[in-house]
């Protein structure tokens, strides 16, 4: 398992940007993306977009703010976004107080 789950802990730069472009291939099931490619450029329609966003939450054990979602076009982007969860904690905290 990635992410704090398995002991990670939380990580920025290259290697987390390597790691969700990785995930983002597996979920869309294509090259991993440049880091800093639109991915809606890259033929990446909304249904998968969500896709690769659920899976991210699910393997960080985050929750991505929705008013961020225009600062999710890329793998350098949403790195960013996942970096600033994991290293807050809170967004965690709010999925589990909704539970």
């Amino acid at each position: 398992m990635i992410g704090r789950a398995a002991g990670l802990g939380p990580r920025k730069g290259p290697d987390l940007e390597g790691e969700i472009a990785l995930i983002a291939s597996e979920v869309l099931g294509v090259d991993p993306p440049s880091p800093d490619r639109d991915l809606g450029e890259a033929g990446v329609d909304s249904i998968a977009f969500l896709e690769l966003l659920a899976e991210l939450e699910r393997r960080f054990d985050i929750e991505l703010p929705e008013d961020l979602l225009p600062d999710l076009r890329s793998v350098t982007g949403i790195a960013r976004v996942v970096a600033d969860a994991m290293a807050s904690g809170g967004a965690t905290e709010a999925r589990q107080s909704r539970s």
